[in-house]
Formats: structure tokens, C-alpha cells, sequence
């Protein structure tokens, strides 16, 4: 597979700038559909080719198309002014008309980043280049989660599929003749990009390879710069000169969606989400998935808001403390449980499978591809998901009401009350309603991480970069020429 990436697309010319990424899942790269998630690998297909409203790092965002904005007192409107001279390749503009477009397709229940934008009710032109965003409740995390969505023309949004060659308006271009889909994909700079000097490549090649030796190896070998690895491959990349980094970014865990117990009985019993808790070995895994990682029974990491010190020693690892518990329950001989399989967290399935199994719980994992994946979990299909989140979307997704995941669309009066008062002017209720939050979701079991994963990445020494705040990803922007 190392060698073939030699072989693969023309040479570019001497003077050309490259930047070569490899990446462990191709779909990331090819849909070229931002209405979609991209869980793992780094969408850098989308972010080639498509701008964006804002940068954002971690909960802060900086202007990018949007220049400046500002919230009325009572956090409803949000007036954001665009730039005059954004274009589609296709020399169409990137105005308000567009921006409204975007939104209000990204809000779309079928939409992967409806839940993001659940508190959005409108949006409103009120020029060619200035929008006002209506809200039904204030949302501090709106403006950082519209930060993460790519911007299409608006014909390609209402389209049965996206165009096979991507008309946007970001810093790169698709240069067709030197991709293979699903194994190479080559852009080259778009000559009209408002902001070239943050790309200080010409040319970003990204090649698939879905396993970590080969991308090691390619590293190693000179036929890559940059490609995220397994963290137990860390040790081995640094002795061979590679630049090793790791950024905590999110979770890998259990979401109990049938919170109610309407598909699958036990999940409705608080006992039995509490068993489940108890089950993992969180310092076990951290020493052997998650080398950088967090051994943390909260999903909310430490310094956030919502993580709660008093309570990390809330769920330790007891398996026999949790077999208590499902026989209180009325689980004695435990029960059968289906999860969904995906390549994104291959390693943490024969952990859970054994974790769970060493407590009475029969787990199978059915695998799935990313788009089945997907619909499944819009579908509510499993009474238990297991997912890798990142630490951003743990909100819209998992906590706001009318989040994208179905757990969050059973009414839950507490939680409503609290968000409320989170997104709220009054900081000082603000952090105390975070803690009630966090300690609420933990008493209850609504979701238990089995790992806080920290990713890892390497480069060659030519190349540096620098992960995005709060994220496993590291953005277009975030790479640069070493020298």
C-alpha cells in the first residue's frame, strides 16, 4: 500500500509547496457533503474547498467570512456581518442570501448537524451581506458549532447528491485529473482565495490508509508528512525522527438512548446504567488504547464547566459491585445487548465486549458501514450507542434538547431547566447550573465514557502543525513550512 502512494498522481513541479496527509477513512474525504459528520480522520475535503463563518478554537470563535457580530441582551439575535468579496469558484457570491441557504439546510432534521442548531429559529436577511440569527432560547454554543459547518452553494444543498467536483470557495481547488477516488485525492490552490496567506501550501495530496502501520510506515518512508497514528505506535515514530503530538479531544462511550427503557427494558433501570458504569477499567484502557488519554468517569473533561471534582470517583471500576446491581435490578443472569461496530472505534469493541461480558451483559457487535452507521443512529435503532464524539459536540448532540441523537428527545424537565440557565446572562448561575448539570447526568448514568481519548498525530520535520484547541483534528490552517 506504500508503495503504490509513489505511483499515484503526477509530480508536482519543483517549486510547488506539498503538503501529503494520510488519512484513515476515505469517506471523510470523498462525499464532499459538510450536511454529513465526519467522525474521525479530519474532513480535509471539505476544508480544501469550502469556507466557513467563523474559526473557531475550543468555545471561542474569530472571524473568518463573518467579520463581526453581536447578541442582544436577552441572547435572541445574533447580527452578523459577512465579507463583500467571497466567491464560489464558479463566480457566484458567498452572500447573505447564501448564508441563509446553508443554515437553514444544515437544520434540517435528515441533516447530520441539525442537533448543533436546534435552538436556531430563523435566519434573517437584512442585507446583502448581514444576517440576523433568530433564536428560540440563547445558545452560547451556537456560534462554535456553526463554526464546524462548511458552506455550499445553494443549489448543491437542495441537490440528490453532491456535485462529483465541488464548487466552493475555500483555499483549494480539486485538481481531478491527479485523484483517485477513495485512494488519492489532490487539491491545489484556489487563485482567488481571499486569504491565502493562512495556506502556505500550493499543492495538499490526501492519501487513504485505513491502517496505522502503513501510514507509520509511509511516515517513516518519506511518502507522507502528516497522518494521525495509534497512540501505542508513538514510542516507535518519535525514535524514527517523526514529530509526535497528542491533543485531548473528546470520548469514546455508551449513550443510553432508551433512557425510558421502551426497547430494551434493563437500559430504563438506573441500576443496571450504573452497573454498566462501574464495568470498565479506565486506567487498564488508558494503558492500553488511550496512552495520552483520561481515565474519567465524566463525560465533561476537566476545566469545563460542567465537570464536576467531587464526583470523578463516582463509577470506579467493581465488577462485582455491578453484578450486585443488575441482580437488584432483576438481571441476576444479566442480558443481551447489540451495539453498532465501526472502524472508527475497532479497538475499544473487544474491551467493551469483555468488560461488559466479565459482568453478565452479552454484548454483539453488528458491523456497519459510516453512512449505515449514521442513518441507524438518527433512526434510534440501538437502545445503546457507542460513539467517539469530540469534546464540542457533546452539547448538541448528546445534551440540548431536540439533540441529534434520540436520548435527548425524550423530554427531560431538569435538563431543560438547567440549559436554560446556562445559556442564560447571569454567569455567576450560569457555572452553578454547569455543576448541577454535570452532576445531574452523572447521578443518572445518561452516559459513561469508557475512555477520554487524546489522539496522536506525527509528521516528518519539514512539516509543523498544531492541533485545533479542544480537537483531534488538526485544521489546513493549523500546518506550516518548518524552517
Amino acid at each position: 500500500m506504500v508503495a503504490a502512494l509513489a505511483a499515484c498522481g503526477p509530480t508536482p513541479a519543483a517549486e510547488d509547496t506539498v503538503l501529503r496527509i494520510g488519512i484513515a477513512d476515505p469517506v471523510v474525504v470523498s462525499n464532499y457533503d459538510p450536511r454529513l459528520p465526519t467522525f474521525y480522520g479530519g474532513d480535509y475535503g471539505n476544508q480544501a474547498v469550502f469556507d466557513a463563518l467563523f474559526y473557531r478554537d475550543a468555545t471561542t470563535v474569530s472571524p473568518r467570512v463573518a467579520t463581526e457580530w453581536s447578541i442582544s441582551e436577552d441572547g435572541l439575535t445574533v447580527s452578523v456581518t459577512l465579507r463583500d468579496d467571497v466567491q464560489f469558484t464558479d463566480g457566484t457570491s458567498l452572500d447573505a442570501a447564501a448564508v441563509k441557504a446553508n443554515l437553514e439546510a444544515f437544520k434540517a432534521p435528515e441533516a447530520g448537524s441539525s442537533g448543533g442548531l436546534s435552538a436556531l429559529a430563523e435566519v434573517e436577511v437584512t442585507g446583502d451581506y448581514s444576517v440576523d440569527l433568530i433564536l428560540s432560547r440563547p445558545d452560547r454554543g451556537l456560534l462554535p458549532f456553526i463554526a464546524d459547518l462548511s458552506l455550499l452553494r445553494p443549489e448543491d444543498l437542495t441537490a440528490a447528491t453532491p456535485p462529483e467536483v465541488p464548487v466552493g470557495s475555500g483555499p483549494y481547488v480539486v485538481d481531478v485529473d491527479a485523484t483517485t477516488a477513495g485512494v488519492e485525492y489532490t487539491y491545489t490552490r484556489n487563485p482567488d482565495y481571499w486569504e491565502p496567506e493562512r495556506y502556505p501550501y500550493d499543492t495538499i495530496v490526501v492519501s487513504a490508509l485505513p491502517d496505522d502501520v502503513a501510514r507509520l510506515n509511509a511516515l517513516k518512508s518519506d511518502q507522507i508528512d502528516f497522518a494521525p497514528i495509534g497512540t501505542s505506535y508513538a514510542a516507535e515514530a518519535e525514535a524514527s525522527g517523526l514529530t509526535v503530538k497528542a491533543s485531548p479531544d473528546g470520548w469514546t462511550g455508551l449513550v443510553f438512548e432508551d433512557r425510558d427503557g421502551d426497547v430494551l427494558a434493563p437500559i430504563g433501570d438506573l441500576r443496571v446504567r450504573q452497573a454498566i458504569s462501574m464495568a470498565f477499567d479506565r486506567q487498564a484502557i488508558l494503558d492500553t488504547i488511550d496512552l495520552y488519554g483520561i481515565p474519567s468517569n465524566q463525560v465533561f473533561a476537566e476545566g469545563t464547566p460542567e465537570y464536576v471534582a467531587d464526583l470523578e470517583s463516582m463509577y470506579p471500576y467493581d465488577p462485582e459491585k455491578a453484578k450486585e446491581l443488575l441482580a437488584e435490578a432483576g438481571y441476576p443472569d444479566g442480558f443481551d445487548l447489540t451495539l453498532a461496530g465501526f472502524v472508527g472505534w475497532s479497538g475499544y469493541q473487544p474491551v467493551v465486549t469483555q468488560s461488559l461480558g466479565d459482568i453478565g451483559i452479552r454484548v454483539t457487535f453488528e458491523e456497519r458501514q459510516f453512512e449505515e452507521l449514521w442513518a441507524d443512529y438518527q433512526a434510534g435503532a440501538y437502545p445503546v450507542v457507542m460513539i467517539s464524539a469530540p469534546a464540542a459536540y457533546t452539547f448538541p448532540w448528546f445534551i440540548q434538547p431536540d439533540g441529534l441523537f434520540t436520548g435527548n428527545r425524550h423530554p427531560d424537565a431538569t435538563v431543560s431547566a438547567l440549559l436554560e440557565t446556562i445559556n442564560g446572562p447571569d454567569d455567576e448561575a450560569s457555572a452553578e447550573a454547569s455543576q448541577e448539570l454535570g452532576t445531574y447526568i452523572l447521578e443518572n448514568a445518561l452516559i459513561t465514557p469508557v475512555g477520554h481519548a487524546a489522539p496522536a498525530a506525527a509528521s516528518t520535520p519539514s512539516v509543523t502543525y498544531e492541533f485545533r484547541p479542544g480537537s483531534a483534528i488538526v485544521p489546513l490552517y493549523g500546518f506550516g513550512i518548518a524552517g
